[in-house]
């Protein structure tokens, strides 16, 4: 059966950040002290969140270096919260955890938040690929059509994929200019829909999104 944790409904993965204690950690997240220039990834797993961790960084620093551990650093269930406190202005950080677990005080100041969605049908032949491989997920994994059947319940870590992107969703529409919403399939494309371009422009630093050749995508 699965090594993941449940937190009130929420089935977690055991990631080193959540093993002891996964309340705890979630609260800290709740509660970081974030900065009014922070960037904060949010996604269902396998959505494109990783990818995002390396071109958003990058982008900010303008820089094509490669760092190996630039997701774990940034993931805030499995990072080190004290190092994340330290980073350097822009930070970047992200997550998988639903739109009510995100740090309240970054909404407060008006922070931006980047989220990305992908197809579920992709998510989850992904996931159930990422699963079979990571005992730390899940211990045993069982075939693909129960797998499916469970991911369609919502059984499976980070819950119900509908249910979280409707969360993602209405917080988007509630504050629109403090979220910027990308579709996996665009970014694989290198697009941005033209219409989407104001609100692009909105994330300060995070217009080069827009402009970038693929030249300088091709190194990620």
């Amino acid at each position: 059966m699965s090594k993941s944790i449940l937190v009130d409904d929420l089935l977690l993965p055991s990631f080193s950040g959540l093993v002891e204690d996964a309340r705890k950690r979630i609260k800290e997240i709740e509660n970081f002290p974030t900065r009014k220039d922070d960037v904060f990834l949010s996604s269902y797993p396998k959505s494109g969140n990783h990818w995002l961790n390396e071109i958003i960084p990058r982008l900010l620093e303008n820089s094509v270096e490669a760092d190996q551990h630039r997701m774990r650093d940034f993931m805030m269930e499995y990072g080190d919260i004290e190092a994340i406190k330290q980073r350097p202005s822009p930070r970047v950080m992200s997550s998988h955890l639903p739109y009510r677990n995100v740090p309240k005080k970054h909404l407060a100041d008006g922070g931006k938040f980047i989220h990305i969605i992908r197809n579920p049908k992709d998510v989850a032949l992904s996931a159930f690929h990422h699963y079979s491989a990571d005992p730390h997920i899940v211990e045993k994994i069982p075939e693909f059509p129960v797998f499916l059947d469970n991911f369609l319940q919502g059984e499976c870590v980070y819950g119900s994929w509908f249910d979280r992107e409707l969360e993602w969703e209405e917080a988007a529409k509630k504050h629109p200019k403090n979220f910027y919403v990308l579709y996996y399939e665009d970014l694989k494309q290198f697009f941005i829909p033209p219409e989407n371009l104001d609100d692009t422009i909105i994330f300060e630093g995070l217009h080069l999104l827009i402009s970038c050749s693929h030249r300088a995508v091709k190194v990620l």
